[in-house]
């Protein structure tokens, strides 16, 4: 099955399992504009979904820094906190946790050292081992040359925009409207899951990778590209170190119900149990999808 692309509002990829072949696309779907100009309002509806991010955050655009601060009153000596009680004591975890672990990482990185070992909690304590620190996450390497205040408000931005983007795009691969995936995106980046924790870094960072992995493991199996593959194990290993053990354990059940469902569509359709014609492969391929699915599975994790 084909997709028409003469018009503005196609999906970012075929829904089928095939492509039409270059040869029987119309002349007129070839020229420069018409490939820019849906392009050029996919990145418009990227750009909105920034401005809701900004809206969403917007005490961080007049300065705020999402580290509730106020809850250190009851820890540190009388006179030395700022007047008044904690608004939320709830929100302890931004200032207890998140906040003394990124001054203890920049102190040790300042000092030379990789910190493995944190002689601050208890007798010492393995750094290493939580994954919460977020040590290995490739988006704090590039937040840590920014001051700390800087990096906790950007941090929380970028999120906000990945979470809406990532469904956007995830929408579009699907084959919904341009429309559709904005409301998507924007649904998505605005969830009450979502913004009750934008003080815990941990959980906001883990979110907006999930819509991303599906996204690029659809157009591997649709594409039957190892390219896109070895994308979305990438993306998987990405989400794997961004800080939350938990999370990491419900995107991995939902990638194996996600694509499993997949492998066992197509094969019993291979196999010749029933299934659309035009989605039936031969045997061979059908062990190929299920080899890539596997390998997108197994190598996020081992990343």
């Amino acid at each position: 099955m084909s997709v028409s692309t003469s018009g503005t509002d196609a999906p970012l990829v075929d829904p089928g399992v095939t492509a039409t072949p270059p040869a029987t696309a119309p002349a007129a779907a070839g020229s420069r504009p018409a490939r820019i100009r849906p392009v050029i309002a996919d990145l418009a509806c990227l750009l909105v979904v920034l401005v809701f991010a900004f809206a969403l955050t917007a005490p961080i655009l007049a300065g705020g820094v999402p580290v509730a601060t106020d809850t250190l009153a009851p820890w540190v000596p009388a006179g030395s906190a700022a007047a008044g009680p904690a608004h939320n004591p709830v929100l302890a975890d931004s200032a207890l946790q998140f906040l003394p672990w990124q001054v203890f990482v920049r102190r040790s990185l300042a000092a030379g050292e990789w910190p493995l070992w944190d002689p601050n909690l208890f007798a010492g304590y393995p750094f290493l081992g939580s994954e919460e620190n977020q040590l290995y996450y490739p988006v704090v390497w590039l937040l840590w040359l920014l001051p700390l205040a800087a990096s906790f408000q950007v941090n929380i931005v970028f999120h906000v925009w990945l979470v809406g983007a990532g469904m956007y795009v995830l929408s579009r691969v699907l084959g919904a409207s341009r429309a559709g995936s904005l409301i998507a995106g924007l649904a998505f980046a605005g969830s009450g899951q979502l913004y009750t924790q934008l003080d815990l870094i941990g959980n906001t960072d883990i979110y907006g990778w999930l819509p991303w992995v599906v996204a690029a493991g659809e157009l591997a199996w649709r594409r039957r590209s190892w390219a896109w593959t070895a994308g979305g194990g990438l993306l998987y290993g990405v989400l794997a170190l961004s800080g939350h053990l938990s999370w990491l354990i419900y995107s991995t059940v939902f990638l194996v119900l996600w694509f499993g469902a997949r492998v066992i569509v197509a094969g019993a359709a291979a196999y010749g149990f029933g299934g659309r014609a035009t989605d039936r492969m031969d045997r061979s391929a059908f062990r190929m999808q299920t080899l890539r699915v596997v390998a997108l599975l197994a190598w996020g994790p081992a990343l």
